[in-house]
């Protein structure tokens, strides 16, 4: 007997009786309440002063090892800002490893800046620079740019010249108001050449690993906001931040947390038991 259309949307569309919504697990999720990033996202917002005289704020390397909230600190700084200064500020975060030419990334921003997916193969570097600088005299904007895991650039040699034509831009274009953030796991500046290196004088905002205290707080915080009350335990969540803890990846438990309750949906439990989670982070079951 085969595996029939009827059964493939019974299965879909069946809801479920663990989770509320599914959103919360997954890479991109921010929480309306983000925590344990008081200290940096204040240190960003003290040197973004500049905001407030229509100038662009300083420049930052945010650095921490993985899964240390470096990214969604940015996300969520980067909307605060276009919350209050959507007027005067457009803010763009490039994945370097999807961005890692000087072309590909270019093309990334000015589409950003317009607002849509346009086809720019056909154009220079050069061109397509002089378009981003023409858009932003146009909008009359600062531009703030995170270069996400930006040691993943193809080369350092293109690394410096993005940074030189960005950081430098007001030299050529009057309106140029542009401001770099830097995000990887060290304080390397060794693949900077003076030229960049002079101009960037960048805020540094570092990132501790989560302590077990905080990794509880923030899985107990994705729980109640992505799963229906009372499907998780206290003893559940403790096993999950213990693993979480023990291999430094906060995502490790977000990602757990979704699985068990996967597996306990489709076993029809209304709560995630123990046997739904990795049997890696059960030693002693």
């Amino acid at each position: 007997m085969t595996f029939s259309k009827t059964e493939f949307e019974e299965i879909v569309r069946d809801n479920g009786r663990i989770f509320r919504n599914r959103e919360v697990f997954t890479i991109n999720y921010l929480p309306e309440d983000y925590k344990h990033r008081n200290q940096q996202l204040k240190k960003m917002t003290n040197f973004s002063k500049n905001i407030e005289d229509e100038l662009a704020p300083h420049n930052m390397m945010l650095t921490g090892s993985f899964a240390t909230g470096k990214t969604s600190t940015v996300k969520n700084f980067f909307q605060l800002i276009e919350e209050v200064y959507s007027d005067r500020v457009k803010c763009v975060h490039i994945n370097c490893q999807f961005y890692e030419t000087e072309y590909k990334l270019l093309a990334e921003v000015y589409s950003k800046l317009k607002g849509t997916k346009r086809s720019l193969t056909k154009l220079s570097t050069s061109i397509l620079f002089d378009k981003i600088m023409n858009e932003l005299a146009k909008q009359d904007k600062i531009l703030i740019i995170a270069l996400d895991d930006f040691n993943l650039i193809r080369t350092n040699k293109e690394l410096n010249k993005i940074l030189y034509k960005l950081l430098r831009a007001y030299e050529h274009y009057n309106h140029a108001r542009i401001s770099i953030y830097l995000i990887n796991n060290n304080e390397d500046f060794s693949t900077f050449i003076p030229n960049v290196a002079t101009v960037f004088d960048p805020i540094n905002v570092t990132f501790d690993p989560y302590s077990y205290s905080q990794i509880y707080d923030i899985l107990k915080q994705r729980c109640q906001a992505g799963f229906i009350k009372g499907t998780v335990n206290k003893d559940i969540l403790t096993l999950v931040t213990v693993y979480t803890r023990e291999h430094g990846d906060l995502r490790d438990g977000i990602h757990m947390l979704s699985h068990a309750a996967e597996r306990a949906e489709i076993k029809g439990l209304d709560m995630i038991t123990a046997d739904c989670l990795y049997y890696s982070a059960l030693p002693n079951l």
